[in-house]
């Protein structure tokens, strides 16, 4: 058995563990989206589809089909025998690329939620912020293309890509920790937001936990997911940057942590029933005029219309604040003029 770019025996079998394991993990995460995707297939006709557009409805596409695309190419490559996760032809770097490309919508996905709450002085500024240090993972990966170098494995008689072959260690864990320290600081930031925009109505908090039969708002939905989704993702990142950092040597070719087979599906997944959550209690005819409890007063009408426009029920869960006390009391009125 020989292997080219200077890999031992060791290396190689600790490889072909990594290899194996992970395309369980693919497989895994495959099963899970596919088993979301069915069972609210119907919710997703009735809210995304049969509606008009908005930036909330093109972000949930691009969630979903992205995960379920680039899961969906990684298990063909799967079927042929290589010796890496991404065998050496155009299918592996379009792979690569599709998985890669999951991290813009969710990145775009934080920056408008932070859009949506943040006062106007601090709105573009946060929200540049937030997509800076979410869409920097996309980009770092994609420089890992160029580390890229076919392996020969003899054993199978195939050439696969690894990152490993002429990529230095020190790099790679570069390349593993600091765009994850990013994430983990533009989850705090819209967790921060969130809290900050939603602590003052009591009402509402009391309403995010109530029993799942009660009647919800769409600032209930926004504070209950929106805290469910950031927190999961957040643990989620701390546990893969707590274990990278905790190795003292990060090997070249073989995972350095498998959470993130876990992390990237989940996230999926999540951001698909937060934006399917949001449509559908934003179906509700809201009258913004009764505001009993809290008031954004740097919410013009003119602002209201763009940032509808721009982001459909994800950005109208600001205006929602103002409400929830007349919907929990039943003062629910319809108002025309109020169309996301």
């Amino acid at each position: 058995m020989s292997v080219d770019a200077g890999l031992n025996v060791a290396q190689f079998l600790a490889t072909q563990q990594s290899i194996i394991i992970g395309h369980h993990c693919t497989l895994s995460a495959l099963t899970l989206l596919l088993f979301d995707f069915a069972i609210t297939l119907d919710r997703e006709v009735e809210l995304i589809w049969r509606r008009k557009t908005t930036g909330a409805s093109v972000l949930f596409i691009l969630t979903r089909y992205l995960s379920l695309a680039a899961y969906g190419v990684r298990s063909i490559l799967m079927a042929h025998l290589s010796c890496g996760l991404f065998s050496y032809s155009a299918l592996s770097i379009l792979a690569q690329a599709v998985t890669y490309l999951q991290y813009l919508p969710w990145a775009a996905f934080s920056a408008l939620r932070v859009f949506a709450l943040s006062e106007e002085a601090y709105r573009w500024p946060t929200s540049i912020v937030v997509f800076v240090l979410s869409s920097l993972i996309f980009g770092m990966n994609f420089a890992r293309l160029h580390w890229l170098a076919p392996v020969q494995n003899s054993a199978i008689g195939t050439s696969c890509a690894v990152f490993g072959a002429v990529m230095p260690s020190e790099i790679n864990k570069v390349f593993s920790t600091v765009p994850r320290a990013c994430l983990i600081a533009a989850d705090v930031i819209v967790i921060f937001t969130t809290w900050h925009a939603t602590y003052r109505t009591r009402a509402t908090v009391r309403n995010a936990f109530a029993p799942i039969s009660s009647r919800r708002t769409l600032s209930s939905i926004l504070l209950r997911d929106g805290t469910l989704y950031f927190v999961v993702v957040l643990v989620m990142n701390i546990i893969y940057l707590v274990l990278t950092m905790q190795r003292s040597q990060v090997d070249v070719v073989t995972q350095v942590s498998y959470v993130v087979e876990l992390t990237e599906p989940m996230t999926a997944i999540l951001i698909s029933r937060f934006i399917l959550n949001l449509q559908e209690v934003d179906r509700r005819p809201l009258d913004i005029s009764l505001s009993t409890t809290y008031t954004w007063s740097h919410a013009k009408s003119d602002d209201i219309v763009l940032t509808s426009r721009i982001v459909g029920s994800m950005g109208s869960s600001l205006l929602s604040l103002t409400v929830d006390e007349d919907e929990r009391h039943g003062g629910v009125h319809d108002n025309s003029n109020h169309s996301l």
